[in-house]
């Protein structure tokens, strides 16, 4: 079991450009000694992006591509549904509400792990969701060190790649986190 959850809040110029939050749920299970299957569920919510809100539940296969500590690598491949709801276009030229798009996708996703030492490790996780309306990929690579036990701290970078999005809107958006991460185990 994988639980996520993310919240991004940004200020510039006293004025917020940056409120979003993300939730995430994975399951898996092993076929072989590196092979699984799993199923997973991701919702956002954005009140500035392109897209205002959406979620993907999907299942597939992985494959631990590289086992051995100190790095580790993982690919999934998979398929499922999809819905977005775009934000309307900068000043609504057409007048029309905005659209919400619901169907099949494909997602591809990488996770790359290298533990430099036994507090300190760096991470890069890929996505692709890839839909007739919109490929959406995101790359974050980010350093994690243990402070005690179940707390990290996490300092990461994150890009985010609309293909289609509203009239006026940004394709891509960056995000610079620094945060605690809390490991149950």
């Amino acid at each position: 079991h994988s639980i996520k959850a993310s919240t991004d809040y940004g200020r510039a110029d006293g004025s917020t450009n940056k409120k979003r939050y993300a939730l995430g749920y994975k399951i898996d299970r092993d076929i072989n000694d590196r092979l699984y299957g799993y199923a997973n569920a991701d919702y956002f919510s954005d009140d500035f992006g392109a897209f205002k809100q959406g979620y993907f539940l999907g299942t597939g296969l992985g494959y631990e591509v590289l086992t051995e500590v100190p790095v580790t690598w993982r690919l999934e491949a998979g398929v499922g549904y999809r819905s977005q709801k775009a934000r309307l276009a900068l000043n609504n030229p057409t007048g029309l509400p905005s659209s919400e798009e619901n169907e099949i996708a494909g997602r591809l996703f990488s996770d790359f792990d290298y533990a430099l030492n036994d507090n300190v490790s760096l991470y890069n996780d890929t996505e692709v969701l890839y839909s007739a309306s919109d490929t959406f990929i995101t790359n974050e690579t980010g350093l994690t060190s243990q402070l005690w036990e179940n707390l990290a701290m996490r300092a990461s970078f994150r890009v985010e790649n609309h293909s289609d999005v509203p009239l006026g809107r940004k394709k891509t958006d960056t995000i610079s986190r620094i945060g605690i991460v809390y490991t149950m185990k």
